[in-house]
């Protein structure tokens, strides 16, 4: 716990069970997930998430606590394994205050529109920024006010049932029966998905709102309102089956199917679904639209959206698509790579070539010397007339080299091919550059 002089005067002593504050007042987490390559911490008060880090010393600020409260404490590993540890915080009990005068307005922040607007998207992978760019555009997943995602960040049972509601447009009428969850704020939504049946308490009249979403239980939610399960599928492997036979689960990165499944887990595979399987739902694009309660949820997986827009482009149908149900559209798109004369040069003249050109240079001159030479190709040779001692004269010689390099074009390697577009005229061939192409036809589709 963080000191009046700012220093953190406990750093490493695991804290009480119990902890009072008083103020403003900074808690720090000192973990060690053995294979775990980054560990997430987040802090829940109350069971509402008010702080999460992924960054050492995973910090988080209690500021105006009053009464006594339950906080959460949940470091998760990168491989999926988490640690939770519960305290009790005990802040001054509140002294009635006069009536507030009433507060300014608060100006509404605005959240991007795409992964890349927020602050800690930047560890993602192509697949996962595609899979939240569509959540978000489509008003299933939002962020934070912090200008933050998180995307590790684990997500509820009662956050699930709202997400699904908003992907498949279920309309919200009266609240669940269950215990726990009754007056809850997700009631409306956990009935909508009881009577869609998609989901299920966890015993004894209870819906457990506020525990971690498992992969299993994704898995059952998932399949089921995409109509690759049914309600009767084995649990949780009749799921978890359906799931991978349809690419649910691909590019998720939980483990065990009992682990929890983070924010992009859940995008990932709500994305598979809808964009990558093969089942034979209709899986019409999501919009953002506000729930309605014009109709009331059907008694089965059903209940689509019946506002229908294009699809991705894809290379294949899924087989259920036909054009007497769908508009089909389809395009050509083309790739290309190139490769480039490169110029070389060598010593020796070969017998086959792309023969350029010669280029011929000399070396310095030797001293003079009486030892006889002999001009060649590869040596030059000056000769001048001295006195020798005898009256006479004689003959000395000095030399320089020659040095010949014959010049040769070859192609280079291929470069790699570029991505698909839909412009053919990309790059501009000449004698000096060679453009290879290819070409595919891709299609989209709606409903009618």
């Amino acid at each position: 716990i963080q000191g009046g002089d700012g220093r953190a005067q406990m750093f490493f002593k695991k804290l009480d069970d119990a902890i009072t504050v008083n103020g403003s007042t900074k808690l720090y987490s000192y973990q060690h997930m053995i294979g775990a390559g980054t560990v997430t911490v987040s802090y829940y008060l109350d069971g509402v998430l008010i702080g999460q880090s992924n960054r050492a010393p995973y910090e988080v600020e209690l500021d105006g606590v009053s009464g006594s409260h339950t906080l959460t404490v949940t470091a998760t590993g990168s491989g999926g394994a988490s640690v939770t540890r519960t305290y009790t915080v005990n802040g001054p009990v509140a002294q009635s205050t006069p009536a507030p005068s009433t507060p300014a307005p608060k100006i509404p922040v605005e959240k991007p529109t795409s992964v890349e607007g927020f602050d800690d998207t930047y560890g993602l992978d192509s697949n996962q920024r595609k899979a939240a760019n569509y959540m978000i555009e489509n008003g299933i997943m939002d962020g934070y006010d912090d200008n933050t995602l998180k995307p590790t960040g684990s997500i509820t049972r009662a956050e699930f049932t709202a997400m699904v509601c908003r992907t498949m447009r279920y309309s919200l009428r009266g609240n669940c029966t269950f215990n726990d969850a009754r007056n809850h704020w997700s009631t409306q939504y956990i009935n909508a998905c009881v009577n869609a049946k998609i989901i299920n308490g966890v015993g004894n009249n209870n819906f457990a709102p506020d525990e971690r979403l498992t992969l299993n239980q994704a898995a059952k939610m998932v399949t089921i309102m995409y109509d690759y399960a049914t309600e009767t599928t084995d649990y949780p492997r009749g799921f978890i089956s359906a799931a991978e036979r349809n690419n649910v689960l691909d590019n998720v990165s939980a483990g065990r199917t009992d682990d929890p499944v983070s924010r992009i887990d859940v995008a990932m595979m709500m994305y598979n679904a809808h964009c990558r399987g093969r089942g034979s739902a209709s899986k019409d694009a999501w919009q953002d639209t506000a729930l309605s309660d014009a109709t009331p949820p059907a008694e089965t997986a059903q209940n689509r959206r019946t506002n229908s827009v294009w699809s991705e482009w894809m290379t294949e149908l899924p087989r259920n698509i036909d054009s007497g149900s769908y508009y089909i559209e389809q395009k050509d798109q083309y790739c290309t790579r190139s490769r480039v004369k490169e110029y070389y040069t060598t010593g020796k003249k070969q017998h086959s070539g792309n023969y350029v050109d010669m280029e011929i240079t000399v070396g310095d001159w030797s001293g003079w010397t009486d030892d006889r030479q002999t001009a060649n190709d590869y040596l030059e040779v000056d000769t001048r007339t001295v006195p020798d001692n005898n009256g006479g004269s004689r003959t000395e010689y000095r030399s320089r080299p020659i040095f010949v390099r014959y010049i040769y074009w070859d192609w280079s390697a291929w470069s790699p091919w570029n991505s698909w577009s839909d412009d053919n005229n990309t790059i501009e061939e000449s004698e000096d550059v060679q453009v290879a192409y290819k070409t595919r036809t891709v299609y989209r589709y709606k409903e009618r």
